[in-house]
Formats: C-alpha cells, structure tokens, sequence
C-alpha cells in the first residue's frame, strides 16, 4: 500500500479559496491521501469552512496572532501521513501533483521533493510566467515527515530555512514538471512582491 501523504494548508482566506484548494485535493490521483486544514481561532471564514470537513479532511484551530511557521509546525503535529506536503491554498495543484513527486522521491532514494519549475500568474500587473530556481521553490515542497526539520517561528519566508536544511545535506531530488503548480500572485503573498517577480524565468 502507498504511504500516507498529509497535506498541510494553513489559512486565513476566503471560503472560496479554501474551496478551490480543497478541489485540488479530492482531484489528485495519488489515493492515500488527507488534507490538514489549520485557521486562527478568529479566523472569520471558519463557519463556511466546516462544511468541507469530512473523513480526509481536517480542521485544527490556532490561537490569536500565531505565527505562520508556528501553524506550520501545529500542521505537522496534527499530521498522520508518513510524508507531508505543503498545500498552500492561494495557489493551484494539478491532479498529478503529489503522485509525480512521491515517484521521484522513491526513483532517487532522496526525503524530499521540490518542483524546479512552477507556471506564475501575476494577476497584480496581468503576467504569465514560468519560474526557474535550481534547488526548487520553497512552497512545492513533498518530504518525509521524520526528516523534515522546525520551522521557524516568523511569518514571512518560514518555508526558506527548511528548504536549505534539504540543499545542505543534498537530501532532495528536483523535479522539472512545471505544469504541476500554478503559483498566484496577487499582492498579499507572505514573500515580497519583488523577489516574487526574480522568479519568473521566461513569460508566457
């Protein structure tokens, strides 16, 4: 059997975001599969969100003002799956998202995954394009839960320190496919918009 893959989406957003990355989720191919939803207990879209909560789909609560990399670490905590993958709910995942990173992760023998190449869409100033970083983006990361270090505890660029923990120990494999995320660009992204727009290698 194939092991348990938690995705992991803290939220502060609208129920319709959430709803589209819960869309992603149910469509992936990969069958073992459960998705961590993590909101501040003050979060006003709770109530709508409760709705989609049903046997792989979770929801935790935060307290007041935690940090990003301090939900990120509750979502590991509450976490069942042997591997976690980071579900962030502004963005779009294609269906063979985790089943196509899980396959790299075994071929290479490595703990973890990061796509090289992801397709951007900057609905600020109306931009297609393809990014390119050679040691993969951050926010596509796919890793063994036991391997996966703390995240700090901040609020912007929380995601950056775990993928140099990976880089460091050469315990990632990238994987060149960027038709498998979609990163949105919509002017309240944690990252500064600017090194935001340093990732677009190409338009479209």
């Amino acid at each position: 059997m194939l092991p348990l893959i938690s995705c992991l989406c803290p939220t502060k957003n609208s129920v319709k975001t959430v709803e589209k990355a819960i869309k992603c989720f149910k469509e992936q191919i990969y069958p073992n599969k459960e998705l961590i939803l993590v909101a501040n207990e003050d979060n006003k879209h709770v109530n709508g969100i409760k709705k989609f909560i049903n046997g792989n789909i979770k929801l935790f609560y935060t307290p007041r003002n935690t940090t990003l990399g301090d939900i990120r670490n509750i979502s590991v905590s509450k976490a069942s799956g042997d591997y976690i993958a980071q579900w962030d709910d502004d963005n779009i995942h294609h269906k063979s998202r985790l089943s196509m990173q899980y396959a790299a992760i075994k071929e290479s023998n490595k703990d973890s995954c990061f796509l090289k190449r992801v397709l951007i869409n900057d609905t600020v100033n109306n931009i297609k394009g393809i990014s390119f970083e050679n040691s993969g983006v951050e926010s596509t990361i796919l890793a063994l839960k036991n391997a996966l270090p703390k995240y700090p505890s901040i609020n912007i660029g929380e995601d950056v320190p775990i993928k140099k923990h990976f880089v460091k120990n050469k315990n990632f494999i990238t994987l060149n496919e960027p038709q498998l995320y979609i990163y949105n660009i919509h002017g309240e992204n944690t990252c500064k918009y600017n090194n935001l727009l340093k990732m677009i290698e190409v338009t479209i």
